[in-house]
């Protein structure tokens, strides 16, 4: 099992204890979870070695819970019946840190959707319930100076039990039947995936997972995900060295290639070589400036498609060097464009 999918079950954990006062029983959680017994009171251990304050005691029917405890040793309690600051003993705010985070709340709702957005919310709505009314309405006229713009973004917020369902089967080892539509489908079909993991890419969600179809590790953009239904009797072995950095690593996104590394080369005009040279774009890029302004940025990729893309978007103030194969793949676009552009007869 991935580190990854320990982590979810964990957080769920944390969350479902952050609201029990009185706690939670073994069999309580791992009804709730989907997990056995064995395996939540593993998780718990693992929570407790990495510092998080849980304690396991005997209530006065003898039955032993769970809690998250507060400063006093004991589980803590704010005006809302919670344990405070999730029962972490020293976690704690100041006004302008409460405020900064209340302020920076619209760079967490790509989240929406997500096991972490429901956490989220619920920590502004206390910030919000603490501020008071007032304070909040003097905060609001700073969201005029800063915005965090979601240009051509996803929207999850509606997607949480397909999102579940996915997360389950990549935990469990499931077989996931998704009602899909690709992009060059008018209707969605049903295709047997093996799901591996999820990527989130330029405010896209995606499925990385292998198709037993085509043989082959595919990405499945999860807005197109009409419905997800995990086959409880079918399940499969994923490699135990699969990672999802590392099955990425390749390209510049989340198109993906197991062909052998192209060096690609990209000269940058002036006025954009600031722009490229202030960011990071790939770990094997290479800068070289040159005397003129120009720049020059070289890569070690496996796919193409995303980087032909990226550098068209400069147009003229970037050209593609090598490898060949990509410029002649550029010319033949550039082509079509200047057809479709040529002047009209009225014009």
């Amino acid at each position: 099992m991935s580190d990854a999918t320990q982590l979810l079950r964990q957080w769920q954990l944390l969350r479902m204890l952050s609201v029990r006062r009185a706690g939670l029983t073994l069999r309580q959680m791992a009804s709730d979870t989907g997990r056995s017994q064995k395996t939540i009171r593993r998780d718990l251990e693992v929570l407790q070695q990495v510092g998080f304050p849980l304690t396991e005691r005997v209530s006065d029917h003898g039955r032993k819970h769970w809690r998250l405890v507060g400063p006093s040793g004991v589980a803590g309690q704010n005006g809302n019946g919670h344990a405070p600051t999730n029962g972490w003993p020293s976690l704690s705010f100041n006004l302008d840190e409460a405020i900064a985070l209340y302020l920076g709340r619209q760079l967490l709702e790509p989240l929406a959707g997500t096991c972490f957005w429901e956490g989220a919310r619920s920590a502004f709505r206390k910030i919000q319930a603490g501020l008071g009314e007032q304070t909040l309405a003097y905060l609001e006229q700073f969201r005029s100076t800063f915005l965090a713009t979601h240009f051509g973004h996803g929207d999850c917020s509606d997607r949480g039990p397909l999102l579940d369902a996915l997360l389950t089967g990549i935990e469990d080892r499931r077989t996931a039947r998704l009602l899909y539509r690709s992009s060059r489908l008018d209707v969605p079909e049903p295709t047997d995936v093996h799901p591996y993991g999820l990527v989130w890419h330029r405010g896209n969600l995606y499925l990385v997972a292998h198709s037993p179809q085509h043989e082959e590790l595919r990405h499945y953009k999860v807005d197109r995900v009409r419905d997800v239904e995990i086959l409880r009797d079918a399940s499969f072995e994923r490699p135990a060295d699969f990672d999802l950095q590392q099955h990425l690593q390749g390209t510049l996104g989340v198109f993906h290639s197991d062909g052998p590394p192209k060096r690609v080369r990209i000269r940058f005009a002036p006025a954009a070589a600031r722009y490229v040279q202030e960011r990071h774009w790939h770990a094997t890029q290479r800068l070289t400036p040159h005397t003129d302004g120009s720049l020059t940025l070289e890569l070690e990729l496996t796919e193409l498609t995303e980087v032909k893309s990226w550098a068209l978007s400069f147009g003229s103030q970037a050209v593609v060097e090598a490898p060949e194969e990509l410029r002649r793949e550029i010319r033949a676009d550039l082509r079509s464009m200047l057809v479709d552009y040529r002047d009209s007869p009225n014009s």
